[in-house]
């Protein structure tokens, strides 16, 4: 099952209070606001570590052991 958008609900983190929310997957989404508004909250600290998370969950450790030992270092992120 393809799921075509990100759902956030009751998210609470640093000046977050139960926040709420759909973001469409392969779209550009522009997060906006006042400073301490919770913008690096979301994207950072919400929805990068969950991509992280779930990205580890996918590499078996034979994989995990050949990225550790490559010797030049080049980050590819696709996002689609």
């Amino acid at each position: 099952m393809e799921h075509k958008k990100i759902i956030i609900k009751g998210l609470r983190q640093n000046n977050l209070k139960n926040v709420s929310l759909e973001i469409p997957k392969g779209k550009l989404v522009v997060f906006t606001g006042v400073s301490g508004s919770g913008k690096s909250s979301i994207v950072f600290d919400t929805i990068a570590a969950e991509s992280q998370r779930q990205m580890n969950e996918t590499y078996s450790a034979w994989c995990e052991d050949g990225f550790r030992n490559m010797k030049s270092q080049t980050l590819i992120i696709l996002i689609i």
